[in-house]
């Protein structure tokens, strides 16, 4: 796919176009001959973010206020919507200095370690070992495998978080932790496969205490007082999708759908 010829394409069809960027694996480098194009188009106008996937294109259309927004949520961690888009953006064309200097900062944002305050550990412990000891005597089988995917989403979030990394969604914080470390990566996946709760949390404890064993602080069943809140969106509020910008997603998906591009 040229995508630097649909760029030009989608600038000449959008009056309000910013930028087309590319993140996941052909960004970091890592594709197969079968990987999709992760795109985004910025555009000036602010309206409700929208997505759409097939086996060829994973098309988003934003506005540079929300891309903002979704940095701002990367600094504090609170989980992106668009799972590892951060991680390994880059821009193929712009033609606005704004989105060049957020982009500029995501690459700082990931370079620079997060804090690890006790207050940050001890919210990570307890968050931990809350979701564990919900697992304690469930029998039933769907309810046990929720829980136990919650426990591992929590695991590497705080896996992360105690790096000093920064959260750019589960699935590259479970590719990054299966690198560092392929044993324990190993037991925590198949924690979310056993059927008996004594297995799964007998596999969770030794790793939890590993995660945990060179920061000080509270322990399980001790309570915690933990203050402090997070920016959230400006409402609720649905903004559609001009026509143009209609238009614009339409090129991309017959462009991505054609071999010959």
């Amino acid at each position: 796919m040229n995508l630097t010829a649909i760029a030009e394409e989608l600038r000449a069809t959008l009056s309000d176009y910013l930028a087309l960027l590319e993140y996941g694996s052909r960004a970091r480098g890592t594709y197969s001959a079968n990987s999709d194009f992760d795109l985004i188009v910025v555009t000036e106008s602010r309206h409700t973010p929208f997505r759409f996937h097939t086996k060829q294109v994973d098309l988003n259309i934003t506005s540079l206020q929300s891309l903002e927004f979704l940095h701002r949520r990367m600094l504090i961690n609170e989980e992106a919507p668009w799972d590892g888009i951060f991680a390994s953006i880059r821009i193929i064309h712009c033609i606005d200095f704004r989105v060049e200097a957020l982009i500029q900062s995501i690459r700082e944002s990931f370079s620079s370690p997060t804090e690890r305050s006790g207050a940050a550990v001890d919210g990570l412990r307890f968050s931990l070992a809350r979701v564990i000891e919900d697992m304690v005597g469930i029998r039933d089988a769907q309810e046990l495998r929720l829980l136990a995917g919650q426990a591992v989403h929590v695991y590497l979030f705080s896996w992360v978080m105690l790096q000093g990394g920064r959260w750019s969604g589960l699935r590259e914080a479970w590719r990054r932790f299966r690198a560092n470390d392929g044993i324990r990566s190993r037991q925590l996946g198949l924690v979310p496969t056993y059927t008996e709760w004594e297995r799964a949390v007998a596999t969770l404890r030794p790793l939890e205490s590993w995660l945990f064993a060179n920061f000080g602080g509270a322990w399980r069943n001790e309570v915690l007082s933990l203050a402090g809140g997070f920016e959230r969106a400006d409402g609720d509020e649905s903004i559609p999708l001009t026509a143009e910008q209609t238009t614009a997603i339409n090129i991309l998906c017959s462009r991505a759908s054609d071999p010959r591009h």
